[in-house]
């Protein structure tokens, strides 16, 4: 893989200024005490740049392994996002109820992982040649292989819901 002036300068964008959805970690970490220590910021800055960093270096290294693991914790991601509503309840109930928070999280976060591919499936092998490159073609039969399944624990799930 070879990179573009323009890939390096949107790859170094990332890494120092932060796509949105981590905007306010450094508002975060501040709120979490990191500032009252000494050099604090400064160390969870350069702690997180260094992260960003050997992220980039792992996908560059390993990419399609490094795809498949951003897909599963996007899809715990988006699936805990809709999650907070299931509390564990009482100790006789407690695997039932750690079995649907799983299953609610599996059918949430399919929605953006499994589902979209299913119906996507030109449009999301072209992100995961761009993403991965060539090799990665195989995760979009993969993801077209897993959606039976997750339509049927969807069916479960509106079910128990039900």
């Amino acid at each position: 893989m070879t990179f573009t002036l323009l890939d390096i300068f949107a790859l170094a964008s990332i890494v120092f200024i932060g796509l949105p959805h981590g905007a306010f970690d450094g508002g975060i970490a501040y709120l979490l005490g990191w500032n009252q220590r000494r050099f604090g910021m400064a160390i969870f800055t350069g702690l997180y740049v260094l992260l960003a960093i050997s992220v980039i270096a792992i996908w560059i290294m390993a990419p399609t392994i490094s795809l498949v693991f951003f897909l599963g914790i996007s899809l715990v991601h988006f699936g805990l996002g809709d999650n907070h509503f299931i509390s564990l309840p009482s100790d006789h109930q407690y695997r039932f109820f750690k079995l649907l928070r799983c299953l609610s999280v599996f059918c949430h976060g399919g929605v953006v992982t499994i589902a979209l591919p299913f119906f996507h499936p030109e449009e999301v092998s072209q992100i995961f040649v761009i993403l991965s490159g060539e090799d990665a073609l195989f995760l979009t039969s993969i993801l077209h292989t897993l959606f039976p399944v997750w339509l049927a624990a969807v069916v479960f799930y509106l079910a128990l819901s039900a």
